[in-house]
């Protein structure tokens, strides 16, 4: 049986190159998956429902960039 992994808002916000006040801003508007409390004082959010949210993202990049020329 699989281990479950779980975050926290800092882990979460590192991985999203994010600040800690915008997964819980995104949390509070319920555009993020919902956190898992695990005891008082603490939320933790699993990396497989995380994993899901980015894949659900819609794709932004630069096919090029012509700065700084």
């Amino acid at each position: 049986m699989a281990q479950t992994v779980y975050l926290t808002v800092r882990q979460v916000a590192d991985r999203l190159g994010v600040s800690t006040d915008s997964v819980y801003r995104w949390k509070r508007h319920g555009e993020f998956p919902d956190a898992v409390k695990l005891g008082p004082g603490s939320i933790r959010w699993r990396l497989t429902d995380v994993e899901a949210w980015e894949l659900s993202r819609p794709a932004c990049f630069a096919m090029t960039f012509s700065g700084f020329d």
